[in-house]
């Protein structure tokens, strides 16, 4: 449980004490079920708390720029009665919680008491993005007409995220995490093909998509490849993919506001 870490930090947080000049050695052992990126930083309680506020002042800038117009966006579907709205809205909020887990805020703030949901939750809410995402692109880019090979692609793609979903039943929670990993990842490559065919065939529509696609494939699969080892866990890494996500809001956004008549 969250209440019984040794400070109140969203990331593991060990208070020390150590005079100037003296030297010591500290040994921390780390039990991990998939691949673990384990950046040390030793910091002065002074920097601890500045660097702390800074980052949770950041990430509630975005969770609450994500809560506010997945909600939106929610609202704006029902009212128009146009699903693009909803399933655009569904795949912020999943975009919200999957930012939740990697940060360590929704267990310090939501399930605190239940640390056993963060293994539960993580490959859930992947590939739960992989379908509502994919969902998304479907209905604004019009795939059924626009580019029925594609589409079918994309209608295999989601019977494959709810089949990983369904792993996390029978299989260890490593294999459950890698395959929603890689899910995401060939998630992110398809879509962006696809609005890029579509863009091709001179159908306006695609290009905002594409050029908000392309922020967040960028930010997301730098932020896949990091989780699966592949790439180092730097300040770049950790959060290109708030970057990505912030571009992709804005920009799809813009290109969901031209489907209202006035």
């Amino acid at each position: 449980p969250f209440s019984q870490r040794a400070m109140s930090t969203a990331t593991f947080t060990f208070p020390i004490k150590v005079q100037p000049e003296e030297s010591h050695v500290f040994w921390l052992y780390v039990k991990a079920t998939n691949s673990m990126q384990l950046p040390v930083v030793i910091k002065s309680p002074e920097n601890h708390s500045k660097d702390a506020g800074i980052r949770a002042i950041s990430y509630g800038m975005i969770f609450g720029l994500l809560l506010v117009m997945s909600i939106y966006n929610l609202a704006l579907g029902l009212m128009v009665k146009d699903t693009t709205y909803i399933y655009f809205s569904m795949m912020l909020m999943a975009g919200l919680f999957h930012r939740l887990l990697i940060t360590g805020y929704g267990f310090q703030y939501l399930w605190f008491s239940f640390p056993e949901l963060n293994s539960i939750l993580r490959p859930l809410i992947d590939n739960f993005l992989c379908v509502v995402s994919i969902l998304f692109a479907q209905t604004y880019l019009q795939t059924k007409t626009n580019t029925p090979m594609a589409h079918s692609f994309l209608n295999i793609l989601i019977w494959v995220a709810t089949a990983g979903a369904l792993t996390i039943f029978f299989l260890p929670y490593n294999n459950v995490l890698s395959i929603a990993l890689w899910l995401l990842l060939v998630n992110f490559l398809s879509l962006y093909g696809v609005g890029i065919e579509v863009w091709l065939k001179r159908i306006k529509i695609a290009r905002l998509f594409v050029i908000g696609w392309f922020a967040y494939l960028a930010g997301g699969i730098i932020s896949v490849l990091a989780a699966l080892g592949v790439l180092p866990a730097n300040f770049y890494t950790e959060h290109m993919v708030e970057l990505g996500v912030i571009i992709q809001v804005i920009t799809l956004s813009m290109a969901l506001s031209s489907r209202i008549s006035v």
